[in-house]
């Protein structure tokens, strides 16, 4: 399984990003966690960035809504905290299953 965060250079959450994806996988051999810089809208397009950071699993953003449409942005993402820049572990948990 491949986890890939995309992001634009000067993004505030893409260290935190990483780091609860590394903790989210921790123990699992059977897991990678890449960064993908993303340098323009086009990009974010192409690779399909849903705001900066935006996390992938195997290809598929598991955080956003489907009808959504990629975006040269900040993310926020929501949980019973509030509104945060990253996910919950918890949430990636869940979503990398």
């Amino acid at each position: 399984m491949e986890i890939e965060i995309l992001y634009f250079e000067g993004c505030p959450n893409v260290e935190l990003a990483e780091d609860r994806a590394r903790e989210a996988t921790s123990g699992r051999s059977d897991v990678s966690v890449v960064r993908r810089r993303i340098r323009n809208e086009a990009d974010a397009q192409r690779w399909g960035m849903y705001g900066s950071p935006t996390i992938l699993v195997d290809g598929t953003d598991p955080f956003t809504d489907p009808d959504s449409d990629a975006t040269w942005a900040c993310r926020i993402f929501f949980s019973p905290e509030g509104a945060s820049g990253v996910p919950t572990v918890g949430q990636l948990r869940e979503a990398i299953g």
